[in-house]
């Protein structure tokens, strides 16, 4: 999985144009100093123990295979590369999985291969193609065909293989099966030996994973709900079992010893006693041949390293050698690899219209700029580590109950291959929201759970779980009383760790981004139009508070109280309310101006106009749904009455004097304000009009701009030429591979695709 603050993905390979080669039509139209929030990708290298770089960080993702190779995920594909930066495999457009000793395991989407047996299996039965494993050489030929569930290599150049019943067993170098497929666990060769497990009730203990139930009964769960271990065996290089018996828990061979348990939670379901404490059983040593080399006195044991092992026993810590004998603690550790992955760590920060940063990355969060403000999440200090926060002292016995476990592996492994340490205890972090003004100084401290773009010199805040309004110097207009909207509350994880989420960038509706790999955010930033319910409009912001809305003004006076079901921002002066599913408007006295008595209505345009969806039989009788065929649309004014008379079955609300409207539920035209059309309804589908242009497509044609007179613009072609955006000069779009940059009307990529995630410009000058 990739470790990124921001989402990482390819970069594809086009030409640029400078801010020079700008078209001037374009150019003109950006004045003053606009910025816009991105977030750079977290990139890897490679640099040796004494910090110096080996490799610089432009890679995705670097993954240490053996013999001065790493798979390296460059630009959207996937190759091999030594410490020099030469490409053992180029990159490729597949999955490389593994590389050791000039063979690859690759994952290729094919047809499904249905089997008699197969068939039974209910959660294939409906999929047409599937992954599969196979094994290549450095020259993209095959030497093992993909047709297996599951691959992987062993050191030695065998190969683990798994069925499509999740069970695994061992193929030779050249792909013929050396045991055949009938455990529910097996590992890769170690010193010539192999742990396999028989009887397990989940096949897949790499992902065990156990939680607190709750801090106040101090019960662990299992997350993966049926997980206990089975019987655990030993496999020589021939496939014959080397251990006399069969053990509750065997970690994989390292230095000639492997770590086995006795008596533990991986025997049944019982994993904790009465006092809440997991039940560990006791831990010892195998030698090669199968014989308890240490026998299993321990509370828990770490593998050998350099020809010993730490290991705990009661509340003493401390290492013995490969006979059991208990030495001297060691200095330093000899490392068989001299290199280690660092990261160039990717945070936001904002660029201006040419593609500069104008405000360095610093920031784990961070929305557009509006009325000279944007909301951030300040990174920290520990922020720029690439991996989680580890403690190999620490095991699955000693955790206070404030913190949650993950159990990468049951066991803590460092070996030559430099896995992660496996026992990994995360603390919950709680970030905090504030403000930045257009220099990136901090305007308003970072204080708050979430904080929403400011409108008219507010802005709504989360704090502590509930919402408030605050003006720009960050004192409280509405104290922290509102309730969260339940679009909004939707929209929300709270208190979710690791989860993907979405950042509201403005405009597009649907920033993304996915969650840092070190971070525990309270909330989750909203999208789109949930974050319109809570701001402000023609000097009226929205409250919502016990199930029910209200309204209230810059100065934080309750001009309508919460009765409402739902209520729209005003245009026009007038709100739109709903109550017992009926709609009117009210006015900014609250006063209700329009009678709640329609099915629906629309907003009022600047032609003083709202759609409104009415049905004489279903007001009479006060059923919804019943006379749908009677349904029709026409306009209302400011004060009710009916400007056009409902006799639609289809109509938008106004834009430059023109409102799409249908009557057969196929065709679209435009009318004018006397409900007359303007523009013949033979289009499938319409759009509004936007600066004397608007996008329509037949179902026999391509999509086109037309005028107000119906007229096909030449000078613009959706996709490939669209008319300018005012209010945003450059917009941001992502290439193939997913990476985000800035485009013109053109199509000209004027800012590059080299960030993670893009927001809106903004002018803040």
């Amino acid at each position: 999985m990739l470790k990124s603050i921001c989402l990482t993905l390819g970069i594809v390979s086009v030409s640029f144009l400078t801010p020079a080669q700008v078209p001037a039509t374009v150019a003109s139209k950006i004045t003053g100093k606009w910025l816009a929030p991105a977030c750079k990708p977290r990139l890897y290298g490679l640099e040796d123990t004494s910090g110096v770089q080996v490799l610089a960080p432009v890679y995705e993702e670097l993954t240490a295979q053996d013999n001065d190779a790493w798979i390296a995920a460059y630009y959207g594909k996937t190759g091999v590369v030594n410490s020099k930066g030469e490409w053992l495999v180029q990159p490729v457009n597949y999955p490389i999985l593994q590389y050791r000793a000039g063979k690859m395991i690759v994952q290729k989407k094919m047809l499904r291969k249905v089997t008699a047996d197969e068939q039974l299996v209910s959660y294939r039965e409906n999929t047409d193609s599937a992954f599969y494993f196979g094994v290549m050489d450095q020259l993209g030929n095959w030497l093992i065909d993909p047709q297996y569930n599951y691959l992987a290599l062993s050191d030695d150049g065998s190969l683990v293989f798994g069925n499509i019943y999740s069970n695994y067993g061992y193929l030779n170098a050249d792909g013929t099966v050396l045991v055949k497929a009938e455990y529910d666990f097996a590992d890769f060769f170690y010193d010539g030996r192999a742990v396999v497990s028989k009887g397990g009730s989940n096949s897949s203990y790499l992902n065990a994973l156990f939680a607190y139930e709750s801090t106040s009964e101090k019960k662990y769960i299992d997350m993966r709900a049926n997980y206990w271990g089975g019987k655990w065996s030993v496999l020589n290089q021939s496939g014959q079992l080397v251990t006399k018996i069969e053990y509750d828990y065997i970690r994989d061979y390292n230095e000639g010893r492997a770590a086995f348990n006795k008596g533990g939670i991986w025997k049944s379901s019982k994993r904790y006693d009465a006092s809440g404490k997991l039940i560990s059983g006791r831990w010892g040593f195998l030698d090669k041949e199968g014989n308890e080399i240490i026998a299993p006195i321990y509370d828990y044991v770490y593998d050998f390293e350099n020809g010993i092992a730490k290991v705990r026993l009661g509340e003493r810590i401390f290492w013995i050698d490969r006979d059991g004998k208990e030495v001297a603690a060691p200095t330093q550790f000899k490392r068989a690899n001299t290199l280690n992955i660092f990261c160039d760590p990717g945070f936001y920060g904002f660029i201006d219209q040419t593609g500069k940063w104008s405000i360095e990355p610093q920031f784990i969060r961070a929305g557009i700029f509006s009325e000279g403000l944007a909301a951030v999440v300040p990174m920290r200090a520990s922020d720029n580590v690439c991996e989680v926060a580890t403690d190999d002292n620490t095991d699955y016995e000693s955790l206070d109950d404030a913190y949650r476990i993950r159990l990468l592996r049951l066991g803590v492994r460092r070996s030559r291959r430099y896995e992660p340490v496996e026992t990994v205890i995360e603390t919950p972090v709680r970030r905090l929201y504030g403000y930045i003004d257009a220099s990136g100084k901090m305007s308003i401290a970072p204080k708050y759970d979430l904080a929403l773009p400011f409108q008219q010199g507010r802005a709504y805040v989360c704090f502590r779980d509930k919402w408030g309004i605050i003006d720009k110097k960050g004192n409280w207009i509405v104290q922290p009383i509102l309730d969260w909207p339940p679009s909004m509350t939707n929209s929300f994880e709270r208190n979710q760790r690791r989860s993907y989420s979405y950042l509201y960038l403005g405009g597009n509706d649907r920033g993304k981004m996915k969650e840092p790999v070190a971070e525990n955010l309270q909330y989750d930033v909203p999208y789109g139009r949930d974050v319109s319910i809570y701001q402000f409009q023609e000097g009226m912001g929205i409250i919502y508070k016990n199930g029910r809305y209200g309204v209230v003004d810059t100065s934080g006076k309750i001009i309508v109280a919460p009765l409402y079901n739902t209520i729209r921002h005003y245009q026009q002066g007038l709100a739109a309310v709903e109550l017992n599913e009926r709609w009117g408007f009210i006015d900014k006295m609250g006063k209700e101006v329009i009678p709640i008595a329609y099915m629906s209505v629309g907003d009022f345009a600047k032609e003083g106009l709202a759609w409104a969806r009415y049905s004489k039989l279903a007001a009479n009788a006060g059923d919804v749904e019943q006379y749908e065929d009677d349904v029709f649309y026409g306009y209302i004014n400011t004060k009710g009455e009916w400007a056009i008379q409902p006799k639609f079955v289809y109509l938008s609300e106004f834009s430059e004097g023109l409102a799409v409207a249908s009557v057969d539920y196929t065709n679209k035209g435009y009318i004018d304000k006397t409900g007359t059309f303007v523009i013949p309804p033979k289009y499938n589908t319409a759009y509004d009009f936007n600066n004397g242009l608007a996008w329509v497509a037949m179902a026999t044609l391509d999509a086109v701009y037309i005028d107000k007179k119906g007229k096909v613009s030449k000078l613009y072609i959706p996709n490939k030429k669209d008319p300018p955006q005012e209010n945003y000069p450059l917009v941001w779009r992502e290439d193939v591979n997913g990476r985000i940059g800035y485009q013109n009307n053109t199509g000209d990529w004027i800012i590059k695709p080299e960030y993670s995630i893009g927001g809106l410009f903004s002018k803040v000058e």
